[in-house]
């Protein structure tokens, strides 16, 4: 599937990707900011999101009941939405509890089960809806054969985050809405990085928001404390990255060329990542 990303893709074709740094910035390359992601920060920036979707689900399910007399289904399925969310940061805390050596990403000893790609990704989206519909975006996924099956492991957490962040891009750029699309391939041939014998996927987050201005802009959004939200905390792409170079992947985020229908661009998150060698449950990684 093409998603229109100028990328001359140094994930694949057998060279690192450079760090890239604004000018006039003390920050360190981002392999050393994302080294020092502080643990707590990062719990509490999880819970946030969760807190966010589910208490937004819950209005919703308050106010459908109160409008509609056969809304009783749709208010229990906003109503499930939020207790999942809620059953994930209980872990999340419990998790934080345990100190240093269990790290955000790492597996979670808990009692709910693994989950699988379509599950953690509906998951995402449907504590994110909410926030999709004041944006008015709308979020489309697809999956290669097979690969929605596939255990989700700590992925949960840099799905929630890509998505959460296309959709604020969306609603940042204008009232008219737009669309995000979350799709899920096989990587056919293991990347040059990897030392690991196993399959790959590459999971691609793209949106006809704002974008960005430079491809430097986009390597500095990775960097710890920095963000183009008011409000913002700047952890959520340190985390994703994180996560992801600590299960031996790859993260980027990409420009997208301006489509010739909607006469918008973009951006492109991209990922690629090994399949876990069984399912397992992951500090923010389940749905």
């Amino acid at each position: 599937m093409s998603d229109g990303a100028h990328n001359t893709d140094p994930l694949r074709r057998g060279e690192p990707p450079k760090a890239i740094i604004k000018r006039g910035s003390h920050a360190p390359p981002h392999d050393a900011s994302v080294a020092g992601v502080d643990r707590m920060a990062s719990v509490v920036h999880e819970i946030r999101n969760l807190v966010d979707g589910s208490l937004r689900c819950v209005r919703l399910a308050k106010q459908t009941l109160e409008v509609e007399s056969t809304g009783q289904e749709l208010a229990l399925k906003q109503l499930e939405t939020a207790a999942t969310a809620l059953e994930r940061m209980a872990g999340l805390v419990h998790a934080a509890m345990q100190g240093p050596n269990l790290p955000i990403g790492s597996v979670m000893i808990s009692g709910t089960e693994p989950v699988s790609l379509r599950e953690a990704i509906a998951h995402a989206i449907e504590v994110l809806k909410p926030l999709a519909d004041l944006n008015r975006a709308d979020v489309g996924v697809q999956f290669g054969p097979g690969l929605g099956e596939m255990p989700a492991g700590a992925l949960y957490t840099v799905i929630i985050n890509g998505i959460k962040n296309a959709i604020e891009s969306i609603g940042r750029r204008d009232a008219q809405g737009g669309r995000v699309d979350v799709v899920v391939m096989p990587v056919e041939t293991a990347p040059w990085w990897s030392v690991q014998r196993c399959e790959w996927i590459e999971i691609r987050i793209s949106d006809d928001g704002v974008g960005f201005a430079s491809l430097e802009e986009a390597e500095y959004s990775f960097m710890r404390g920095v963000t183009s939200k008011r409000g913002g905390a700047g952890i959520g792409l340190a985390l994703a990255r994180e996560i992801v170079q600590e299960m031996g992947g790859r993260i980027e985020l990409l420009p997208r060329s301006v489509s010739p229908s909607t006469h918008r661009g973009g951006a492109l998150l991209r990922v690629i990542a090994p399949v876990q060698a069984r399912p397992t449950n992951f500090i923010g990684g389940g749905a």
